[in-house]
């Protein structure tokens, strides 16, 4: 087993043990007025899997039009995932305009196993982390209906989703579907398959909760 597939299985059970607890939680509501900038999001990427960089970047691609229709602009940092893989937190901070998100994509998922769906495809740990298994990307993709990259990219903004909506936030149809068979597929292949109305509403309002806690925390920092 190669070092890096090492650390990735050493973050996944440290990750693991944190969604035990976190299933039920769900963010905070924000009763803030809007904000007068557009609702903005910064993800920053440990890619695990070595995820080919082309396939990789039309995923991202995906998830920032499934946002788009949100209403919320993505951002994407891809960064080199840290040697100490227990660090929850990366070294530097995100962008003081925007919801700071840490996705991790992982070849696959072996401890957590037992705690996840049998279909699921990743798992998000509130308030700011989510981990996709390419693996299970990987078997959806086999089935010919839609191309790795928009199932990856479908992913990625599945659970981004529950770290807005919260955990128990699963809808019949959409993006937030909880699994993903012919019909979902089908519409992830045509770039259809979206946030409902409502959900998107409750995401931006999140998006910008989080940006003004961002902000406020960004300029009582002190500069060293």
């Amino acid at each position: 087993m190669s070092k890096t597939s090492k650390d990735a299985d050493r973050f996944i059970f440290l990750l693991s043990a944190a969604i035990v607890t976190s299933a039920a939680c769900a963010p905070a509501q924000s009763a803030a007025s809007p904000l007068a900038e557009p609702a903005k999001m910064h993800v920053r990427v440990y890619d695990y899997a070595q995820v080919p960089p082309k396939v990789l970047a039309k995923a991202e691609g995906q998830a920032e039009m499934i946002f788009r229709q949100a209403g919320v602009e993505v951002t994407w940092e891809n960064s080199t995932p840290p040697k100490d893989v227990s660090m929850a937190k990366p070294v530097s901070p995100h962008p003081a305009d925007s919801a700071g998100i840490d996705l991790r994509i992982v070849a696959h998922f072996e401890s957590t196993t037992r705690v996840l769906r049998y279909d699921a495809m990743g798992f998000a740990v509130p308030p700011d982390t989510i981990a996709i298994s390419l693996e299970s990307v990987d078997k959806l993709a086999s089935l010919g209906i839609a191309e790795g990259y928009q199932v990856l990219g479908g992913a990625m903004a599945h659970e981004i989703g529950h770290l807005f909506l919260g955990a128990n936030s699963h809808s019949a149809v959409g993006i937030m579907r909880a699994g993903w068979k012919e019909q979902g597929l089908t519409e992830a292949s045509q770039a259809r398959l979206n946030f409902m109305p409502d959900q998107a509403v409750r995401i931006r309002a999140e998006v910008r909760h989080r940006q003004e806690q961002q902000q406020t925390a960004s300029a009582s920092t002190p500069l060293k």
